[in-house]
């Protein structure tokens, strides 16, 4: 689980000069190691109106001077990958092997609400109405 520290509203420039849109954006700033600088969600994509090929490491949006493009590095991402994957420090797991209780468990016909985003209720149980 990432714990927000903060948010932080900032424009973002995408594409070259001849073809670039600014767009202001939030950011959710979190403390943990991370191999990337930024990650873009859907409400930049939306705004831009972009695709985005993960295959061509590339992404297109209209502008008023014709199409923009932002490309990827391939030996960038590269690095950020394994940079993202060595382990610094690994903390000692205990593992416990348990016996299955053949058919001793008893369900609790319990249901759970969770407050999700912008006051929205989440409902997890067994025996929900559809």
């Amino acid at each position: 689980m990432i714990t927000p520290e903060w948010t932080i509203e900032l424009p973002v420039t995408l594409g070259t000069h001849s073809a670039s849109i600014t767009i202001i954006t939030n950011f959710l700033a979190v403390k943990t190691p991370m191999a990337y600088n930024a990650i873009y969600d859907r409400p930049l994509l939306n705004a831009a109106r972009a695709v985005v090929s993960t295959y061509h490491q590339s992404m297109k949006f209209p502008t008023s001077r014709g199409v923009g493009c932002v490309m990827g590095d391939q030996y960038v991402s590269r690095s950020y990958f394994v940079d993202s994957i060595q382990v610094q420090k690994v903390e000692p797991v205990m593992m416990l092997d348990i016996e299955p209780l053949n058919g001793r468990i008893e369900s609790l016909n319990t249901t759970e609400k969770i407050e999700a985003a912008d006051e929205k209720m989440l409902v997890i149980g067994e025996e929900l109405q559809s």
